[in-house]
């Protein structure tokens, strides 16, 4: 191999080291040290119940229990080892745990690539690393359970597969542990037993490998899939198939394609079928025969994007474009461009690659917008947090919550007296006022209701209704009351969340879910200046703020 320590080696190096830190940095500051969503049952309430119960098979049990249609064992364990070791959880150091995998894929990634020249090797891995690194799945990057079960998932099935091809069984046992640990980091994370054994198969191993292999995934199969049941708020998949059969080959078309234009479109549709020929043809030309621990990667990514499908496409295609699935978008497109690469090393140049590097600098760049949006709802979050004080929560950021205030407030309380989690570390006493500028009028692609707008008594407003934003699931959106005074600074009022089912079945012809698209608040209005006030409802979502004017005025 060519000197590993040459003027262009370092170089590379340096920029992928660059790459890395920028990200860290740009992600750790767009995070919030406060749970969102699915942290609530997944961290805060398995810590509460672990600590509930002094039983050994209690314990076993809390860390054991589904979490939707997965078993997060290792996410639990891992945070479970956080809270005992440092005795109070950050969310923001169990991000950056999170992301630390991406460290380990990419280093993965580039000991299976079989190119001889250290230096060009290197070079490859520069627009590729860059790329991995980008912005597009901000909701997986800043959010602690995700980040722990969709990244880890990733670097341990990528372990497996990458053990399960040096021909000796040590390292074949190896694989089989960590494709073990993987089916309890995420669901997915069992389809490395699957594309293993068509691994094995291909290659020709040894009978003995292969019985081992299928050994452990009996066992593992058997262990995870004993007492699962169904996930209640999923939809059917006769159901679905049976509404809207198409929705079946375009959801995991725009579930590849949509990384780089985001939402539904016909653009994306064509480039995920566009990575799926790509796909035929490293098949057909048997290009996978010069590198098969790549293509076993790459097997195993669209085994995942067919494992979502089945699951989600229910939700309606646009599902298939959410933050937290586009980093296995992002890998789908490595993979490909590895094996290519792996295919015709010796027809490209520094050339290719400069110009490679110059688009995902790019896309980088336009991915940005992304996590800029996060600042922002962060910046919001931060400031919006109000103190728990006899167990209630006069105000809370539901921006990111899951259930109700009540529920919220009864989780957090428990974990606060526990030590668990303290929120008066970050709790703020003052509202949140926010120029008007921020928002964009439009009232062409929301929908809204006003249900109910009436005085309890002197200082309560009871406002309840629905919005939503057309063509976008409701659970891929925020929203919120605005109240604006005669500046043009608004109060930002966070409502809690209404299920209305109702709103789904009247925009069926959207093949949306809007079931969280309700919304209560009594309002507390001698919490704000005196003045008169203009109602607004907010709606955020993909970096796009909308208000929609209500012609309703509060005179405090």
């Amino acid at each position: 191999m060519t000197n590993k320590f040459s003027i262009k080696s370092i170089l590379a190096i340096l920029l992928i080291l660059i790459a890395i830190i920028i990200y860290f940095v740009i992600i750790i500051n767009a995070s919030i040290n406060f749970p969102v969503l699915d942290d609530y049952p997944s961290i805060l309430s398995f810590l509460i119940n672990y600590d509930n119960t002094s039983s050994l098979l209690g314990k076993c049990n809390a860390i054991y229990t589904q979490h939707n249609e997965h078993r997060i064992v290792f996410g639990k364990i891992l945070t479970l080892c956080y809270y005992k070791i440092l005795g109070e959880l950050n969310f923001i150091h169990l991000i950056f745990l999170g992301n630390i995998p991406l460290v380990g894929i990419v280093y993965i990634l580039f000991k299976s690539l079989k190119i001889d020249s250290f230096p060009k090797k290197l070079v490859v891995f520069v627009p590729l690393t860059i790329f991995l690194f980008n912005y597009a799945y901000y909701e997986v990057s800043c959010w602690a359970m995700a980040s722990i079960q969709n990244i880890w998932v990733l670097f341990f099935a990528f372990l497996s597969l990458y053990l399960l091809n040096n021909e000796n069984k040590k390292s074949i046992l190896w694989a089989c542990i960590f494709a073990s640990i993987a089916t309890f980091t995420s669901g997915n994370g069992i389809l490395v037993f699957i594309t293993g054994i068509l691994f094995l198969i291909l290659r020709k191993e040894k009978k003995s490998y292969v019985l081992l292999w299928l050994t452990f995934f009996l066992i593992n199969a058997f262990v995870y899939f004993i007492g699962l049941s169904k996930v209640g708020h999923h939809p059917s998949f006769i159901k679905s198939f049976i509404a809207h059969p198409l929705d079946l080959l375009l959801y995991p078309m725009n579930f590849i394609g949509s990384l780089f234009l985001g939402g539904v479109s016909g653009v994306g549709i064509v480039i995920g079928f566009g990575v799926i020929a790509c796909c035929l043809l490293i098949w057909l030309k048997k290009i996978y025969a010069q590198n098969y621990v790549l293509f076993s990667f790459l097997i195993f990514m669209l085994l995942t994007v067919v494992a979502v499908t089945v699951s989600r496409f229910g939700f309606g295609i646009i599902q298939s474009s959410s933050s937290r699935y586009m980093i296995n978008s992002t890998l789908i497109f490595i993979i490909v461009a590895l094996l290519f690469t792996q295919y015709y090393q010796s027809k490209l140049n520094h050339y290719h690659w400069f110009g490679a590097f110059i688009l995902v600098v790019i896309f980088n760049i336009y991915s940005y917008q992304f996590i800029e949006n996060q600042r922002e709802v962060v910046n919001i979050s931060t400031r919006n947090i109000h103190l728990i004080k006899n167990g209630k929560l006069a105000q809370y950021n539901l921006f990111y919550a899951p259930g109700n205030e009540t529920q919220i407030a009864d989780i957090l309380s428990t974990a606060n007296l526990k030590g668990i989690f303290k929120t008066d570390s970050i709790g703020y006493s003052t509202k949140l006022i926010l120029n008007t500028h921020l928002f964009k009028i439009d009232t062409t692609q929301t929908r809204f209701s006003l249900d109910e707008f009436k005085s309890l008594n002197d200082s309560i407003y009871r406002i309840s209704g629905w919005m939503l934003r057309m063509h976008k699931p409701s659970y891929h959106t925020s929203i919120a009351i605005g109240l604006e005074d005669s500046l043009s600074n608004m109060y930002i009022v966070i409502p809690s969340m209404v299920i209305r089912n109702d709103v789904t079945n009247a925009f069926m012809a959207d093949h949306c879910n809007y079931n969280y698209s309700g919304f209560t608040k009594d309002l507390h209005i001698h919490q704000y200046p005196k003045g008169e006030y203009t109602l607004s409802f907010l709606i955020m979502s993909d970096g796009v703020n909308l208000k929609i004017p209500i012609h309703k005025k509060i005179k405090i």
